[in-house]
Parts: C-alpha cells; sequence; structure tokens
C-alpha cells in the first residue's frame, strides 16, 4: 500500500451508512440553504489506517513488507477538522467506529466482486458510461 511521506496527516473516516443517515437527517430535518458538515471527530492517520488494512488481511506480521513509503504531495495537509456542531444539534452522530466499518467494507468488497473487477469497472470509466 503506498503511503505518502511518513503518513502523518490525519483524516476522519465515516461509515458509509453513517454518511448516508446524516443526508437524510438533513433532508428532512435540516433547515434550507443551511450548510452542514458531516464528520466525525474521530481522527486517524494515514499510516494507522494502511495498518489496520493490513491486519484486517492478516498480513500484520509482514507489515513492512505491505507498506510502500512515497515523496510526499508538496501541499498535503496535515488534517482537515471540520465542525459537526449543527448536524450534532440535529440528533446525529455516526454509530459505526473505524474498526467496525473496514471491517464490513473489506466484507462488502468480498460479496460484491462483480461491482469492482476489471471487467465491471471498464465500462465506467469511458466518458458517458452505458449502464
Amino acid at each position: 500500500l503506498c503511503v505518502h511521506g511518513k503518513g502523518t496527516p490525519r483524516r476522519s473516516y465515516l461509515y458509509v451508512d453513517d454518511a448516508v443517515k446524516a443526508f437524510e437527517l438533513i433532508l428532512f430535518q435540516g433547515e434550507v440553504g443551511e450548510v452542514y458538515n458531516v464528520g466525525t471527530k474521530e481522527e486517524i492517520s494515514v499510516l494507522e489506517v494502511t495498518k489496520a488494512i493490513i491486519k484486517a488481511y492478516g498480513r500484520d506480521k509482514e507489515e513492512d513488507k505491505w507498506i510502500e513509503y512515497v515523496a510526499d504531495r508538496t501541499f498535503n495537509d496535515q488534517r482537515y477538522f471540520i465542525s459537526t456542531a449543527k448536524l450534532d444539534r440535529l440528533g446525529w452522530k455516526p454509530e459505526i467506529k473505524f474498526d467496525e466499518g473496514l471491517k464490513k467494507t473489506i466484507k462488502w468488497y468480498r460479496d460484491n466482486p462483480a461491482h469492482w473487477e476489471p471487467e465491471a469497472l471498464i465500462g465506467a470509466l469511458v466518458p458517458h458510461p452505458r449502464r
């Protein structure tokens, strides 16, 4: 897995079901014209995510073999912290923790290969997909 620089930038990762629930809440209970930031206060470094993926695949004993460090991007922000206060006031909060979301994501990809195998992606990579 490719890691830019030392993998120190921190990001907030949100499981897709939590994002969908946030958008649904905003759609039905949010104020028209208002801006709502969707995110989580939990931050994880890029390197921690990389190591979690390697561990999820049972390869953590040979972690170094699976990580390729490359030059960092010139302008790689260390973090993108956003305030979710408005969304919090609507009663939303993420339900799925990072580790559980990662396991569910990996399971989905394993259970649904037709959605991401090369043959399935070719049509999506043309300027006007016909599917």
